[in-house]
């Protein structure tokens, strides 16, 4: 949240209003990749919220709700690898790479220790494994690793 908060880069941070960081698709600076990052904070909010009122909510939704986070966290990494402006620095994508794989690890570790899960969760959990992985190839590629990544 930092970067979204405080830019790196001065440009940026004339480029990007309030409103570009609230609405997804409004931001001018890669508006496609910016937008995913609103929507990932949009959702952890909405996430955050659910975990405050656990437990008044009826405990199937909340488990179901809290499961998205697999799917945030992935918007996330793919926004930060394509619109972040570090992205083609050394250490940033070493960190991107180490944490893909420390959440599909655990991810993998969950799947082989839940004893009884329901059946859709060890589904989301084994595609959200192959999916972080293949979304930080793709996204790599996409952004620092493409061609004219600016």
């Amino acid at each position: 949240m930092g970067s979204v908060l405080a830019p790196r880069r001065a440009s940026q941070a004339r480029a990007l209003h309030l409103t570009d960081r609230l609405v997804p698709g409004a931001a001018p600076y890669r508006p496609f990749w910016t937008a995913l990052g609103v929507v990932a904070a949009e959702l952890r909010l909405a996430i955050a919220v659910t975990n405050r009122f656990r437990k008044r909510l009826p405990y199937t939704f909340w488990r179901r709700a809290h499961m998205v986070d697999f799917l945030v966290w992935s918007l996330a990494v793919i926004h930060g690898v394509t619109a972040g402006s570090d992205s083609d620095t050394g250490w940033a994508r070493l960190m991107y790479v180490t944490c893909a794989g420390a959440v599909a690890a655990a991810t993998a570790w969950r799947i082989t220790r839940t004893r009884r899960a329901p059946r859709w969760a060890i589904g989301l959990w084994t595609i959200t494994a192959g999916v972080v992985v293949g979304v930080l190839v793709f996204a790599l590629a996409l952004g620092p690793l493409g061609q004219g990544a600016a």
